[in-house]
């Protein structure tokens, strides 16, 4: 059986993110102004959290189906209120175990 870690990382300045093996990514926003990144080259904006109801508008989310994939975000703003939340797949350290 495959397993993987499970990453949560604060983003409050400029920063990088790079990962292989990256089975789910969700970036959210807990600032009142929008968020604007670069992820794996492509610019993203996240909404703004809503202050009035004390609730994330929206976040940034990606996922494969249970596939893997890479990723490459850059965060530039010197300001930002951002978690970033992924898991890792782990690679078998035992072969024979996995089924």
């Amino acid at each position: 059986m495959a397993k993987v870690v499970l990453t949560s990382k604060e983003i409050f300045r400029k920063d990088k993110v790079r990962e292989h093996n990256v089975t789910s990514l969700v970036i959210s926003n807990l600032d009142t102004k929008e968020a604007r990144f670069l992820y794996n080259g492509v610019p993203r904006i996240i909404p703004p959290f809503d202050a009035m109801y004390n609730v994330p508008v929206g976040s940034f989310e990606f996922s494969n189906y249970g596939h893997h994939f890479d990723i490459d975000i850059q965060f530039d703003s010197d300001t930002y209120n951002l978690v970033v939340d992924y898991s890792i797949l782990l690679e078998a350290t035992n072969p024979n175990n996995c089924r």
